[in-house]
């Protein structure tokens, strides 16, 4: 929203008018995982304000507390955490790579801790139940980066503690390398089938499937995508718009799961996955 020299404030509730005059309920397509994204570099840790812009035109961000609507706002976080609930929509987050518990650089540091605690406070108005996050750089020396990482853990408020949870990546962290790290500090692992078969690390993938299911204390969430060209293209880490089902790991059939569709094609993508490997919606 911009606004002008004449004008105090952005009210949000003019913009919300403004791109959606004809508001109604929220819309659902019958999908029961909703992850929101957040890419953007940890200036939201909350409580202030950031300015944007040239001299005529400016975009102006505050903290959702020191609106004057802020407690519509919040109302309207939370209406839409009671229709996941209803409708048995399971909510995460997923904050940026500007997230690293592990940086040896202590602004970064207190910078994810920031960013980590706005996130919490969000996820506690929509019900999320998961912050997910990557294990972070292994900085010439992986063994160190993960003690490192561990007192990064250690530090968090309960707000975050409770939520969080590690990924295995494509570049740094294999599930072996972080499953121990999952297992001293009672963290779930979000085992990502795509990236270890990218990096891979000596566990197969039944074998990284059974110990990361046995991370979670509830319904354990799993990420699935696919090479955009192929296994054998010239890089396997970009995501396809869909997903091939024969890259589905049989190991996550017949018991209860969570699994997010990273895929270019969204919605789509999940409907056909689940037409292709039989399932009802």
């Amino acid at each position: 929203c911009s606004r002008d020299w004449s004008s105090d404030v952005c009210s949000s509730d003019l913009a919300r008018r403004l791109l959606q005059p004809d508001e109604g309920p929220p819309l659902w397509n019958g999908v029961t995982m909703w992850r929101g994204v957040t890419p953007m570099a940890p200036f939201l840790g909350g409580r202030r304000m950031v300015m944007a812009g040239v001299i005529r035109r400016r975009m102006v961000i505050y903290p959702i507390h020191d609106l004057p609507d802020g407690a519509d706002i919040v109302a309207r976080f939370r209406a839409c955490g009671a229709f996941a609930q209803a409708h048995g929509i399971r909510t995460s987050f997923h904050p940026d790579q500007f997230v690293v518990l592990n940086s040896p650089h202590t602004r970064t540091r207190a910078s994810s801790l920031a960013e980590l605690t706005y996130h919490a406070e969000v996820a506690e108005w929509v019900g999320a139940d998961t912050i997910n996050i990557h294990g972070g750089g292994a900085y010439g020396d992986k063994p160190s980066a993960l003690n490192a990482l561990r007192a990064g853990i250690d530090r968090l408020p309960d707000a975050v503690r409770r939520r969080l949870t590690l990924e295995n990546d494509d570049k740094v962290y294999t599930p072996a390398d972080l499953l121990p790290v999952c297992d001293d500090m009672g963290v779930p692992l979000v085992y990502d089938v795509h990236h270890h078969r990218c990096l891979a690390d000596g566990l197969s993938v039944d074998e990284a499937t059974d110990r990361a299911r046995r991370t979670w204390t509830t319904e354990p969430l799993f990420h699935i995508s696919s090479p955009l060209e192929g296994w054998r293209g010239p890089k396997p880490a970009r995501h396809h718009d869909y997903i091939d089902a024969g890259d589905f790991p049989d190991a996550w059939r017949g018991w209860a799961l969570t699994v997010e569709v990273e895929a270019k094609a969204k919605e789509l993508a999940v409907a056909r996955l689940m037409a292709d490997l039989g399932l009802e919606r």
